[in-house]
């Protein structure tokens, strides 16, 4: 039997949170929205219980300071502690790295480089 792979616009998550899938995978837009949004995907993509979940994202999000109308950043950044607190108690961080010095947020929020493994 041939898996099938799915990819879904955003928009139409709440009709699939039904579905059960074996892993998902989200690159680089968590990073664009603001993490009220985030908080919500992650909580219909439970529903779907997937085994794993992968997140790549810039670990400042989006955020660029204070929020202006026409700026093109997010009002709040999106972190990876939004990530850990939405999965904690159905997923165990596998592994975190850092790996672009170039997309650092400043060093009070995670220092550059900085690699977790809680396995």
């Amino acid at each position: 039997m041939r898996e099938k792979i799915i990819i879904l616009p955003t928009a139409k998550l709440p009709e699939w949170s039904s579905l059960k899938i074996d892993v998902f995978w989200n690159c680089a837009s968590f990073q664009e929205m603001e993490p009220d949004v985030v908080r919500n995907y992650l909580r219909l993509v439970k529903k779907m219980e997937p085994k794993g979940i992968f997140i790549a994202a810039s670990p400042g999000g989006n955020y660029a300071g204070p929020w202006k109308p026409g700026s093109g950043n997010t009002k709040e950044a999106v972190t990876p502690d939004i990530f850990k607190e939405c999965l904690k108690d159905d997923f165990s961080l596998h592994s975190e790295f850092l790996s672009d010095a170039s997309l650092m947020p400043p060093a009070d929020v995670i220092a550059p480089g900085q690699l977790i493994d809680l396995v």
